[in-house]
C-alpha cells in the first residue's frame, strides 16, 4: 500500500472528477497556498480534465505560486528551480492548441506573472495567435515584463498599493484622479496595457466612484478586458458592484444555460446555484428576536425561519431583529415592537407587543428593482439604506434619532423616508439612541441623543434632524463610520482614525482622559499602528483591523487578550489570531462582545457570554476568540445587545 503525503492527498481530491467543483476548487487553492514541487506536480496533472473552468484556475494558481514560493523561501536556488518548472509547465499549456482559449489565455497571463526573461520567446510567438484573447494576453504579458525591466525604484514607490496581494497583469497607473482614470479605462483607442493600468489603480482606490467607473468597462468590446473588469469587481467585494453585476434575471439566465453544451457555462451555474443564503441566530430570545416562535434563549446557532427567502442583510437591536430580502424592497422583522421599531403594527396597531415569528413589510416609495444595502438597529429604532441612497427610519424617536421631529408619542410608527441631505448616502450606523450617515463624498452626518457628545456636533444636546459633522473631519474623505453604543469612530480613505462621544473607559483611542468628547478628534494612539482597514466601536471598547489581518482592541471589558488584560488605553494586538492559517477580513462590536470573520468565512467571537450571545454553547465569558460552528461561509454579521445574527452562504 502506497502512503501518500498530505500534499498528495489533497492532489487526489483535486483530480477526482466525481467531486463537486467547489470541493476541487478548495483543494486547488490549498495546494497553491502550500506551494513547492509536490503541489505544482499535483496541479499540473489535471490539465487533461474536461472542465475548462477548472483548468483556467489551474493556470491562474500556477502563475501566482511563483510569487508565493518566493515570499516564503530563503533559498535562491530552490526558487530558481521552481520558476523553471513553472515556466516549462505553463508554456506547455499555452502551446497546446487543443486547450480552450480561456485556458491558454490564463497560461499566457501566468507567464507574465512570473515575469522572467525566459518566457519572452514563447510570449512573442503567441502574441499573434488566431485566438484574440490569447494574443491580447501575450501582448499584455510582454508589456508587463518590459515595464518591470525598465521601471525605476522611485516610480514603484509612487504607485498605489495592491491590497489584495495578487500578481496583476499590469501595474497600477501613476495617475490618481478617478475621472482621469475612468477616461483612460474606457478609451478603446488606447493600448490595452494603459487601460489595464487604469483598471488596477481604480481597484486599489476601492471607493464607490471607482467601482462605478470600472462597471462602465463591462460595456467595452474586448472580451478579455470585460473578463478582467469582472474579476477585479469580485476582488473588491463592494456593495456598489452588486447592481452592476447581478440583475433579477441573473439566476434565471444561469438556470437556462445549466444544460449548455459548453461545460464551463454549465459548471459556472452549478457553482453559483450552490451558494444559497441562510440566516442563523443565537443568544437571548425573551423578546422573540430569534424569530422561532418562542421566547427561549439559544446558546448555539439556530436557523432563522425564512426558508423560502434569500436574505442578504441582517440587523440586530435591543430585543428585535430585521432581515432584508435580496429579491425585492422588503424587510422581515421579529421581536420587541415597543416603539414600532419593526416598521409594522401588531394586534391592530397596539404598541408594547412582541412578534415571535418574522413577518414582511414592503419599503414604501421604493421601486420594484430597489434593493436594501444595509440595515442598522439601535436601542429602539431602525434605519434602512437602499441602493439608490435613500434612507428609511422607524421606531423610537424621543431623541430625534430617526432624523425627524418628535411626533406621535416620540415614535415613527411606519418606515418613513428620511429627508434628503447634500449627497447620496453609502453607509449608516446606529448607536443606542443616535444615528450616523456617510455620503459617497466622505461627509458624516448625525442626529439623535447628544448627552455624551456622540453626535459630534460640538454640543451635548439632542438633534432631531441630520447635521454635518465637521471639526477635524472637514475636508477629510471618510470611508467608514461605526457606533453601537455612545462612542463613535470614523476611518478616512488614508487610514486615519477619528473618534468622539463617550470616553469613560478610554475607548476613543486618544491620550485624553475626558469622559466625553463632543467633536471629532484624531485617535492619536492609533497613529503609529499598521495600515488600518476597518474599525468597529462597541460600548466600552473598540477594535481595529489592519490591512494584513491583525486585530487590535482597546478600552475596557473582555478584550480578547486573556483575563490578565481587562483594560488597555493603548490599542493592543490580539495574539490569538496569529496562530491561525486564516486571515481576518472583517470585525464587528456589540456593546460588550466582539466578532471577527476570516477569509474562509469562519466566525470567531469573544466577550461577555450571557444569554449565549457568543454562539459557543454556554453563557460563559470568553477572554480570547473562539470559533462559532456554522455550516457555510459567513458574509454578513450583526451584533445586538444580547443576540447575534449572521448571513451564511452555503455551498
Amino acid at each position: 500500500m502506497v502512503n501518500l503525503s498530505p500534499v498528495q492527498q489533497i492532489g487526489v481530491k483535486l483530480a477526482d472528477q466525481s467531486q463537486p467543483l467547489t470541493n476541487r476548487f478548495r483543494a486547488l487553492f490549498t495546494l497553491r497556498n502550500l506551494g513547492g514541487h509536490e503541489a505544482i506536480d499535483c496541479i499540473s496533472k489535471c490539465f487533461d480534465d474536461p472542465s475548462a473552468l477548472l483548468k483556467h484556475e489551474l493556470a491562474y494558481c500556477l502563475g501566482q505560486m511563483q510569487y508565493c514560493f518566493f515570499v516564503i523561501s530563503n533559498f535562491h536556488q530552490i526558487f530558481e528551480n521552481i520558476s523553471f518548472l513553472l515556466i516549462l509547465l505553463i508554456s506547455r499549456v499555452l502551446k497546446d492548441k487543443k486547450q480552450e482559449a480561456m485556458v491558454r489565455h490564463e497560461a499566457g497571463e501566468a507567464l507574465g506573472a512570473i515575469g522572467s526573461p525566459e518566457v519572452l520567446n514563447v510570449l512573442r510567438e503567441y502574441a499573434s495567435d488566431p485566438q484574440i484573447e490569447v494574443a491580447e494576453t501575450c501582448q499584455l504579458a510582454l508589456q508587463r515584463i518590459e515595464w518591470l525591466n525598465e521601471k525605476s525604484s522611485q516610480e514603484s514607490k509612487n504607485l498605489s498599493t495592491n491590497p489584495y496581494k495578487s500578481i496583476d497583469p499590469a501595474p497600477p497607473s501613476q495617475t490618481e484622479d478617478t475621472e482621469t482614470l475612468k477616461n483612460i479605462l474606457l478609451d478603446e483607442s488606447r493600448p490595452l496595457f494603459e487601460r489595464y493600468r487604469a483598471m488596477f489603480s481604480l481597484r486599489n482606490k476601492g471607493d464607490e466612484d471607482s467601482v462605478l467607473a470600472l462597471a462602465d468597462g463591462l460595456k467595452c468590446r474586448s472580451a478579455l478586458f470585460r473578463h478582467e473588469i469582472a474579476y477585479v469587481l469580485g476582488q473588491m467585494q463592494h456593495e456598489a458592484a452588486i447592481p452592476q453585476l447581478v440583475e433579477d434575471q441573473c439566476l434565471t439566465a444561469l438556470e437556462k444555460y445549466s444544460k449548455d453544451q459548453e461545460r464551463v457555462v454549465k459548471r459556472t451555474k452549478a457553482k453559483f446555484s450552490q451558494l444559497s443564503s441562510v440566516v442563523y441566530v443565537w443568544g437571548a430570545g425573551d423578546g422573540g428576536q430569534l424569530g422561532n416562535g418562542t421566547q427561549r434563549h439559544s446558546p448555539l446557532p439556530v436557523k432563522f425561519s425564512l426558508d423560502e427567502e434569500q436574505i442578504g442583510q441582517v440587523g440586530c437591536g435591543y430585543g428585535f431583529m430585521l432581515a432584508a430580502d435580496t429579491k425585492c424592497p422588503r424587510i422581515w422583522s421579529t421581536g420587541l415592537n415597543t416603539f414600532s421599531q419593526l416598521g409594522r403594527q401588531l394586534n391592530g396597531g397596539k404598541e408594547k407587543d412582541i412578534a415571535l415569528t418574522p413577518a414582511a413589510t414592503d419599503i414604501p416609495t421604493a421601486g420594484p428593482s430597489a434593493k436594501v444595502l444595509q440595515i442598522c438597529c439601535g436601542r429602539s429604532h431602525t434605519m434602512v439604506l437602499m441602493d439608490d441612497g435613500k434612507v428609511f427610519a422607524c421606531g423610537g424617536n424621543y431623541h430625534g434619532q430617526c432624523g425627524t421631529a418628535c411626533l406621535d408619542a416620540c415614535s415613527v410608527r411606519e418606515l418613513t423616508e428620511v429627508p434628503a441631505i447634500s449627497n447620496k448616502i453609502k453607509q449608516i450606523a446606529c448607536g443606542f439612541d443616535h444615528t450616523l450617515l456617510l455620503t459617497i463624498d466622505g461627509q458624516v452626518f448625525s442626529c439623535g441623543w447628544g448627552a455624551d457628545g456622540q453626535t459630534g456636533l460640538g454640543h451635548f444636546k439632542d438633534e432631531s434632524s441630520f447635521k454635518v459633522v465637521e471639526g477635524v473631519l472637514k475636508d477629510v474623505n471618510v470611508k467608514e463610520v461605526t457606533t453601537s453604543g455612545d462612542s463613535c469612530l470614523a476611518l478616512s480613505v488614508d487610514g486615519e482614525v477619528f473618534s468622539w462621544g463617550n470616553n469613560e473607559y478610554n475607548q476613543l483611542g486618544t491620550t485624553s482622559d475626558e469622559e466625553q468628547t463632543a467633536v471629532p478628534t484624531v485617535a492619536s494612539l492609533l497613529q503609529n499602528s499598521p495600515e488600518i482597514k476597518q474599525v468597529s466601536a462597541g460600548g466600552s471598547n473598540c477594535i481595529a483591523l489592519t490591512a494584513s489581518g491583525d486585530v487590535y482592541s482597546w478600552g475596557y471589558g473582555v478584550l480578547g487578550h486573556g483575563q490578565e488584560v481587562p483594560f488597555t488605553k493603548i490599542p493592543k494586538k490580539i495574539q490569538a489570531f496569529d496562530n491561525m492559517e486564516e486571515v481576518v477580513i472583517g470585525v464587528s462590536c456589540g456593546p460588550d462582545y466582539s466578532a471577527a470573520v476570516t477569509d474562509s468565512g469562519e466566525l470567531y467571537t469573544w466577550g461577555r457570554g450571557s444569554f449565549g450571545r457568543l454562539g459557543l454553547g454556554s453563557n460563559e465569558d470568553q477572554w480570547i476568540p473562539n470559533k462559532v460552528v456554522l455550516p457555510g461561509k459567513v458574509v454578513n454579521v450583526s451584533c445586538g445587545v444580547d443576540h447575534m445574527a449572521v448571513v451564511v452562504k452555503l455551498g
